[in-house]
């Protein structure tokens, strides 16, 4: 039997991403504040990473305004950020 993997699987859901344009093309827009864990739970989202922009993330910082029309977020998500954000 042949393995499937984690990323592979991730793949499959995966779309490009990597700019607030892309996310028009979608029919639910799902948020993650950072990196987005690698785990089929997550595969729905798209991180806002100050580090990546790629398959999965966005770079920009949470900090700052996101380029998006009011109420067109389905979902936000964020685990272990916003406390390490100066007021």
């Amino acid at each position: 039997m042949k393995k499937v993997t984690l990323k592979k699987v991730l793949d499959v859901f995966s779309f490009k991403k990597g700019k607030f344009s892309d996310l028009r093309d979608l029919d639910h827009i799902n948020l993650y504040a950072g990196d987005v864990p690698d785990m089929l739970e997550y595969k729905e989202y798209v991180g806002l990473s100050i580090k990546r922009g790629n398959g999965n993330h966005i770079k920009h910082s949470v900090t700052e305004v996101y380029p998006l029309n009011d109420n067109c977020v389905d979902r936000y998500q964020s685990e272990d950020v916003f406390e390490h954000i100066s007021y």
